[in-house]
């Protein structure tokens, strides 16, 4: 089945575990590149290093930001 996400651009907050990740890995799947967003980068590199491991050429970016705090960033 074609999603038509291939070559699109996603960005996932709360990517860090749960939902967020599980929905990172399934954009990845369909082809898009996907930003991961949450509050600790180290758990957003783990999830990143996971979803390399499953697709190695996934387009990822893991950045930490707080969506809810502007001045956080």
């Amino acid at each position: 089945m074609d999603t038509g996400l291939a070559g699109k651009v996603a960005i996932v907050t709360g990517a860090s575990r749960g939902i967020g990740a599980a929905t990172a890995l399934a954009l990845v799947r369909e082809g898009a590149a996907v930003a991961l967003t949450s509050r600790k980068q180290e758990a957003l590199d783990e999830v990143a290093r996971q979803i390399r491991a499953e697709v190695p050429d996934a387009r990822l970016l893991a950045k930490a930001a707080h969506a809810a705090d502007s001045d956080a960033a």
